[in-house]
């Protein structure tokens, strides 16, 4: 990884979703609180979590709490793991925020669950620093979900990101001079340019809808 596509990895904000373990059964909102391994495999449920057929990563953690705060950061800034987590569904859960005693008492705080396609829980990793606790854990959901070897996905997708991250930088500058200062009228070679670079960055999502694609028969729950 060249010195360059590092400092564009780390401009990437992960999209972790902050949500509530939902509720099973017909009572909707009134029902049985599922636990995070209920709410991952229960993905087409009627008030499950809204996510992508891929694997997913549940946080757990005290928002009040500034060791877990400091963990999801340095977590969520190293560069691999940033690669890596654009394969999967990111999900945050404030542990507060769980109302059945049982399974609030089962989770610890600071906790990255692992969890395949098809929504089998594959490892719970607790005191992350960095990248490298995940390794075993995501090489599995890579051989299960995308038959390919970790090292080299990370490294395709990081191309891919740090390109867009680029991208979309380009185009938020050159945004802010397509109007000519003096003459008031918009710059057609600005304009061009802005226009090739929408073209690109749309390029470069679908080279990352091609990435994250299962292979064939994962996604189906055992």
């Amino acid at each position: 990884m060249s010195s360059e596509q590092s400092f564009w990895i780390g401009a990437v904000t992960l999209p972790w979703e902050g949500t509530f373990l939902p509720r099973g059964g017909a009572e909707g909102y009134d029902g049985r609180e599922l636990t995070v391994e209920e709410s991952v495999a229960s993905r087409d449920a009627k008030n499950s979590w809204k996510m992508k057929p891929l694997p997913t990563i549940v946080f757990v953690y005290d928002p009040s709490d500034k060791g877990d705060l400091k963990t999801l950061a340095k977590v969520s800034g190293d560069k691999k793991f940033i690669s890596a987590s654009h394969y999967f569904n990111l999900f945050r859960v404030d542990v507060r925020t769980i109302k059945n005693p049982k399974v609030r008492k089962s989770l610890k705080q600071a906790t990255f669950m692992v969890f395949n396609a098809n929504g089998e829980k594959v490892a719970a990793v607790t005191k992350a620093s960095s990248f490298k606790p995940f390794t075993r854990s995501f090489q599995k959901v890579f051989d299960a979900d995308f038959a390919k070897p970790l090292d080299g996905a990370v490294t395709s997708m990081g191309a891919v990101i740090a390109r867009r991250a680029w991208v979309d930088d380009e185009i938020r500058r050159h945004e802010t001079v397509l109007v000519d200062p003096v003459t008031g009228k918009i710059q057609q070679n600005i304009k061009a340019a802005i226009a090739a670079y929408k073209k690109e960055r749309k390029s470069l999502d679908l080279q990352e809808a091609i990435l994250v694609r299962l292979q064939r028969g994962a996604g189906v729950a055992k």
